[in-house]
């Protein structure tokens, strides 16, 4: 059973409290292979505390709270990346994808979330995506996530591959060239 755990890290520089926040959060994986309990207890929580060693104790909350933040996206990748196909299928994926986009909607920043599936994917032009899974026991998808923020003057793109499904590619290789 997991327990609470408390983490101080003493850091050369304050600037780095952000990083070491993300790799602790790493070292406590949210996904487990184990059959959930019958009864769901809460998560075991981590806290942690930063110092340095030439002025003590960190206090300031602004470095906290955007650690907190970025540990949590950690966490949740972590959590995606950890869980196998078999569990995060496509349409689990995009329903994730669904909660981030209104999870951030819900602090202002109105993030729209669309996805094409199926056969639809050959349709529109992605043709590779839907030969990919096509197999799958779930429909391939390509999930798009969008924010336009208000008098945005550039833009941005971000481009993931979140593949949950493949139809080979391990059996095409010796063992000496995996």
């Amino acid at each position: 059973a997991s327990a609470d755990a408390s983490v101080v890290a003493v850091l050369d520089d304050p600037t780095h409290a952000g990083g070491v926040a993300c790799a602790v959060a790493r070292a406590f994986p949210r996904y487990s292979f184990r059959k959930p309990p019958a009864e769901p207890k809460p998560a075991p929580a981590v806290r942690v505390g930063f110092a340095t060693a030439a002025a003590g104790p960190i206090a300031d909350k602004g470095v906290y709270s955007a650690c907190t933040a970025a540990a949590a996206g950690v966490r949740l990748a972590a959590r995606i990346v950890d869980t196998p196909p078999a569990e995060l299928t496509t349409l689990a994926f995009e329903a994730e994808a669904r909660e981030a986009a209104a999870r951030l909607s819900a602090l202002g920043r109105e993030v729209q979330c669309s996805s094409i599936a199926g056969d639809a994917l050959r349709e529109q032009g992605y043709g590779f995506i839907h030969a990919v899974g096509r197999a799958a026991e779930c429909p391939p998808a390509l999930v798009i996530l969008s924010h336009v923020p208000t008098g945005a003057e550039r833009h941005t793109v971000l481009v993931g591959k979140g593949i949950v499904y493949d139809t080979g590619g391990l059996a095409l290789k010796g063992r000496d060239g995996m």
